[in-house]
């Protein structure tokens, strides 16, 4: 994060901002100085979460929060740095992400039109720059940099080293000086509010402790040697824990790793997990990484839900914060949902029709709740798999829809 220019815009008369960042920080850390300060009037991003006094603006109507999918938000500033104005995507097709676009079919398939962003001043945070402005950015801070440094008009390198020209090796490069206007030195590059977060802390106690380690075991079992796989935000990522060890995985985040691991103290993912890059594992900036999503290379995905329908459509929409949830329903790769049976009023969280609001229509392959396993056949779930002590009469008085049951069960 270029947080003393960031700081420095705090401290300055310019007003009135839109800022474009893949997520609003947190409180003390990020963008936070420019909403303390009242210098923003609109911000696009995916996720307001972390940041306390950005949800207290936006409630009283202070300022306006566009959402973006992050993968469409790469998307959009990559090509708009690229000179392309508009472009179809998958993402959101048939949600509330679609409403008011344009959409097309494409050789039987749906997508949206999506226009690109050109900001007109672009602010990157680089490991490494010559005084040209070349830049190199470390590990997952490669992220969103190289294409927001090409996405604006006018683009200020925030570089933790600065060095004469010439010495950095030009096939280092990810981001080329042809596009730098200012490259400035930066004083400050601690991140004070990014604590370390651990997972153990949501598995809960008592019974709710019980219920989801049922739960993640059995995803865990899903995950097959020599799979690429995702794990989501949340719960998913506990799956690590109870992998068979013989099982060797290479597991994506969405910040662009390949081959994460929760071990070490060299890198942060999406969640502020503390964990490293195994050997053989990639960082990749953040469009790149979400095309890897779009083009269904991955094996598995496994995410959190909410609600699913028999249909097998997905909601996870919390806060209004899209994260990735949208490009990941947009995938093309199995995805299995991680959810509890019932919801804290007691009410099926497998419903006929989702009443929230959807990521993605038809997407989810498996369903894995405490009381078992449901597969999703021509528009009805089909419980497969029964967990230890739950009955069958149990699991259909546990559901808000029909389901079918397999032969292999007793019925």
């Amino acid at each position: 994060m270029p947080q003393n220019i960031i700081n420095a815009l705090a401290d300055h008369t310019v007003g009135n901002l839109h800022l474009i960042t893949s997520n609003a920080g947190s409180n003390n850390y990020g963008i936070y100085p420019l909403i303390k300060a009242n210098k923003v009037a609109k911000i696009t991003t995916s996720s307001i979460d972390e940041c306390d006094i950005l949800q207290e603006q936006l409630k009283a109507g202070k300022i306006d929060v566009e959402f973006v999918p992050l993968g469409i938000l790469s998307e959009k500033i990559r090509s708009g740095g690229f000179g392309i104005p508009a472009f179809y995507s998958t993402t959101g097709y048939g949600t509330e992400f679609q409403k008011g676009k344009e959409t097309k079919t494409i050789n039987g398939k749906s997508y949206v039109l999506e226009h690109t962003i050109l900001a007109d001043i672009a602010i990157v945070k680089a490991w490494k720059a010559d005084t040209k402005g070349n830049s190199i950015f470390r590990k997952c801070s490669i992220n969103y940099n190289p294409d927001a440094g090409m996405g604006g008009r006018f683009c200020i390198v925030e570089a933790e080293e600065i060095v004469e020209v010439g010495a950095l090796n030009g096939d280092d490069i990810h981001l080329s000086g042809v596009f730098v206007h200012r490259v400035v030195k930066s004083t400050n590059s601690s991140c004070p509010n990014l604590t370390p977060k651990n997972l153990d802390n949501i598995i809960g106690e008592g019974e709710m402790k019980t219920k989801r380690e049922t739960i993640i075991k059995r995803a865990a079992q899903e995950i097959k040697d020599g799979m690429y796989v995702h794990l989501g935000r949340g719960l998913p990522k506990l799956a690590r824990k109870y992998l068979h060890p013989k099982i060797n995985a290479d597991f994506f985040t969405e910040n662009g790793i390949i081959g994460a691991t929760d071990k070490g103290e060299d890198i942060l993912d999406e969640e502020n997990i503390m964990g490293s890059i195994q050997k053989g594992g990639v960082a990749m900036k953040a469009s790149d990484a979400y095309a890897l999503l779009r083009s269904g290379k991955l094996d598995l995905i496994i995410s959190e839900g909410l609600q699913v329908s028999a249909n097998g459509d997905l909601s996870n929409v919390k806060n209004g914060s899209m994260h990735s949830m949208y490009d990941l329903c947009a995938s093309n790769t199995p995805i299995v949902v991680i959810m509890e049976q019932l919801n804290a009023e007691g009410m099926p969280n497998l419903v006929k029709s989702c009443t929230m609001p959807l990521n993605g229509v038809g997407v989810v392959s498996k369903l894995i709740t405490e009381m078992g396993v449901f597969k999703f056949l021509n528009g009805k779930p089909m419980l497969v798999e029964l967990a230890k002590g739950v009955d069958v009469a149990t699991v259909k008085k546990s559901c808000g829809c029909e389901i079918s049951v397999c032969k292999c069960l007793p019925q």
